[in-house]
């Protein structure tokens, strides 16, 4: 199993960061882009993990409207999987598709719930790829903090 595959939340803002506070829209209608069938379709099962969690999350994917949430394919250099900026999420699509769909959901969270991390190695928040396989109860529950 791979291990060490660190997952970053990348902020590109000076001083204080508005994305702080960021906490998503919980109702976005989301747009992928740029992955292969097999990843979208990965994509796709991620937004409906978090959907399916719990009842405050209405994330779904669609094409007809417009974009509140993108989702896209990026080669990123050294060990960074992704990163969420506000409404974007940009995912190495290079990784293999176990930690592929941990980092979807943990950039996800990062749209959900802000920038921090968790502490339990369990949690799809946890900043490192330790083979994680889905959400948590902890992972769900920082929808309401």
């Amino acid at each position: 199993m791979c291990r060490g595959i660190f997952i970053f939340l990348v902020l590109a803002f000076g001083c204080a960061s508005p994305a702080e506070d960021w906490t998503g829209n919980r109702a976005a209608n989301v747009c992928i882009s740029g992955f292969d069938d097999e990843q979208a379709a990965t994509v796709a099962a991620a937004v409906d993990e978090w959907r399916e969690s719990d009842s405050s999350v209405a994330l779904h994917v669609s094409a007809d409207e417009p974009c509140e949430l993108s989702i896209s394919a990026t080669t990123f250099t050294g060990m960074k999987a992704g990163d969420q900026i506000f409404d974007e999420i940009r995912l190495d699509h290079r990784l293999y598709i176990d930690a592929f769909h941990v980092a979807v959901l943990h950039e996800l969270g990062h749209f959900l719930t802000g920038p921090a991390h968790s502490s339990a190695e369990d949690d799809v928040m946890f900043p490192d790829y330790l083979g994680q396989t889905g959400l948590t109860a902890a992972d769900v529950a920082r929808l309401h903090r």
